[in-house]
């Protein structure tokens, strides 16, 4: 079982202020030090483990910094939510050419994708039930 910690970390210019809730605050000249300096002062002042300890970071650049990394990562998952629902319209789509009786190559060349593709849009399950209702009506 482990601990949760909420860590804001503040830029300076001699590196980053590590403000941990309920605990108190340390620095470290980089971020990539950050964790190790984190747990350690949890670890000293909490008498917790400190491979038990989670810790959730916050990061406070300033309010104009702050803005665009939240404008970046929304912009980030809006993508990734586009690519998802293309993915399902494609395989909706090559499940439909694939029932009207098109074979892979034509898929892919009416769609514009590579064989490769079609296949992976096909997936691995689909393509094991459609070899096996091939062998099967050749017999």
């Amino acid at each position: 079982m482990s601990d949760t910690f909420t860590v804001t970390a503040t830029r300076w210019d001699k590196g980053w202020e590590l403000h941990i809730d309920g605990v108190g605050v340390t620095q470290a000249r980089k971020l990539s030090e950050a964790d190790l300096m984190v747990r350690d002062l949890i670890a000293r002042r909490e008498g917790i483990d400190a491979e038990n300890i989670e810790v959730h970071w916050t990061f406070d650049l300033g309010e104009e910094l702050d803005s665009e990394i939240k404008a970046a990562r929304a912009a980030v998952s809006d993508v990734e939510r586009a690519q998802q629902e293309a993915a399902a319209k494609s395989r909706s789509v090559v499940a439909g050419l694939k029932a009207a009786g098109l074979a892979g190559n034509e898929v892919a060349r009416v769609l514009g994708l590579s064989p490769q593709r079609i296949s992976q849009l096909i997936g691995p399950t689909k393509r094991t039930s459609l070899l096996r209702s091939k062998s099967a009506g050749k017999r």
